[in-house]
């Protein structure tokens, strides 16, 4: 088993603490997905609720110093607007994706702005919408008349297939095995979708879709 005790957010913040971070510390800190393409930064280990109220106090000079080394850093934070380091995260970002579900009881809470971050004003922002029911009547479309949405909204569908490789721990083999499935594949419409979300969030964010296109020969 891997020991991720001496990586990771924690290990960073170790190292801004004794005025010893760099943006190359950043990128040994993480675990390489796909080689000068895609790092993982772990979250904290942390318990103890005092500890873990320290390290936001410290968690945007981290990410301010990963965005030095990288184009893209791309933050999962805890919902609601009690979490500091969820806060002060969401006040640094160019873009916010907001995960969301086609449940009402949620969208109407979250689009009456029960539970708001006041870091979400005026931010620019897009909605997705998980384990998405292409046939229920609660389509993006009825959805953001309703609601009357003026943000992008995307959908990602339920997909089995999918599902086990969560459940298998294989996410990144799943995508690589799937990327070039024609129309006809059970899978399409899956991987069609998320597509349009990462090239919307890249759009946002400035990085030339047609250019990685064209390196990756898609």
């Amino acid at each position: 088993m891997y020991d991720y005790s001496d990586t990771g957010i924690d290990a960073l913040e170790r190292l801004i603490r004794s005025q010893r971070l760099t943006p190359e510390s950043v990128r040994n800190n993480t675990i390489s997905l796909e080689r000068n393409r895609l790092d993982l930064l772990l979250g904290t280990m942390k318990q103890n609720e005092e500890l873990y109220d320290g390290l936001s106090k410290v968690i945007q000079d981290i990410f301010h110093t990963a965005g030095q080394y990288y184009h893209s850093v791309l933050v999962d934070l805890h919902h609601g607007n009690k979490n500091m380091i969820t806060n002060a995260l969401l006040e640094s970002s160019d873009l916010v994706v907001v995960n969301l579900s086609q449940n009402m009881n949620q969208l109407e809470q979250f689009f009456e702005k029960e539970d708001w971050p006041a870091a979400l004003d005026n931010k620019k922002m897009i909605i997705v919408l998980g384990h998405y029911d292409p046939k229920s009547k609660y389509t993006i479309t009825n959805i953001k008349r309703h609601f009357k949405v003026q943000v992008p909204m995307f959908a990602v569908p339920y997909c089995s297939s999918f599902k086990d490789a969560c459940n298998d721990k294989d996410i990144l083999g799943w995508f690589i095995k799937n990327q070039n499935i024609n129309k006809k594949h059970p899978n399409y419409y899956f991987m069609s979708e998320v597509r349009k979300i990462a090239k919307a969030v890249l759009d946002e964010v400035g990085v030339n879709t047609q250019l990685k296109n064209i390196e990756r020969g898609a």
